[in-house]
């Protein structure tokens, strides 16, 4: 990319609102030296924005263009436009902070109005204006920053209670049959019709005696309703596919394109060619009207010439002879 493509291209890149990121991944050490060259010559907004830029770099690239971009900076600093400069003081080295301290020291207004602002917190109300890490702190830990007292603890969820001795199973109780329905010892097969075939009857799990939770009764088994559940004891049948059908079809298919795109060519060279004779047809119409009135013009000019025939009194004469 030439030079003028490059300042151009950097240019039209910054030219929006918080545009800055938009170059960062662009500034590598030639473009940087090159840019901080053609410094006097960049937009303000564009000189702003550059020093920007690259706050949104990773760490390892900062450090490899630690000499160019203290060199943008110094060239920020140098500028006569008041932004830029302000802008170069507050970035600094590049280390993630805001220098205010380093504007406030070159721009004494910038420095009193930071004075008032300090003075002004300094007197305010603290349970107005706190400080915004609080937003990410726990309740009790924000009134206890603030000196309030916290509220009466909450209650922990019952999402479960412990069970009392009383209620808890010995260890020869177990679990209802209906408990574990899926259960069946090793080599029992299911038959057919749901049943375990070589079990001599139900099977149920000891429950342990040391559970806390409360005994709860198994869920029913519901059929299901609709289509799923008529179905389910049909016999699923593997669907097959015949590819000389498919290519049929395909073939098929193809040829209804083709002679519905050919119907299509032929209405509209058919309607082409009636276009191009009704124009033909007014072409000629109008170079026929054309030419009568020229005709009737060219007649209506002519004067009457005696000696060129006879006129209408010679005629009578020659008949009385």
């Amino acid at each position: 990319m030439a030079a003028r493509d490059l300042t151009l291209h950097i240019s039209s890149k910054l030219a929006g609102e918080w545009s800055a990121p938009n170059v960062a991944g662009m500034l590598t050490a030639p473009v940087l030296e090159y840019l901080v060259s053609k410094w006097s010559d960049l937009d303000t907004m564009v000189k702003t924005r550059l020093l920007l830029a690259p706050l949104a770099m990773k760490g390892a690239s900062l450090e490899e263009l630690r000499p160019q971009l203290q060199a943008m900076v110094e060239a920020g600093v140098a500028d006569k436009d008041e932004w830029v400069r302000v802008m170069a003081l507050a970035v600094g080295p590049y280390d993630g902070r805001v220098h205010l301290g380093a504007v406030a020291a070159d721009f004494k207004l910038v420095g009193k109005t930071l004075d008032e602002l300090v003075s002004g917190l300094r007197e305010a109300d603290p349970l107005l204006y706190r400080p915004q890490e609080e937003l990410y702190l726990h309740p009790d830990l924000v009134r206890e920053r603030q000196g309030i007292a916290s509220p009466a603890p909450v209650l922990p969820h019952r999402h479960f209670r412990a069970r009392p001795r009383s209620e808890a199973p010995t260890a020869g109780q177990g679990l209802p049959s209906s408990a574990a329905p899926g259960l069946r010892p090793p080599g029992a097969a299911i038959a057919p019709g749901g049943s375990r075939a070589g079990a001599a009857g139900p099977r149920s799990l000891p429950r342990p005696a040391a559970d806390i939770f409360i005994s709860r009764p198994a869920p029913t088994a519901r059929p299901r309703a609709g289509l799923a559940g008529a179905g389910a004891g049909q016999v699923r049948r593997t669907a097959t596919l015949d590819i000389a059908a498919v290519a049929a079809l395909n073939q098929q298919a193809a040829a209804e394109r083709e002679r519905k795109a050919q119907v299509e060519r032929e209405a509209r060279e058919a309607l082409a060619r009636r276009r191009a004779e009704e124009r033909a047809a007014e072409r000629a119409a109008a170079k026929a009207e054309k030419d009568a009135a020229r005709l009737a013009a060219r007649r209506g000019k002519e004067p009457d010439d005696p000696g060129k025939g006879p006129s209408l009194g010679d005629d009578a004469n020659g008949a009385a002879k």
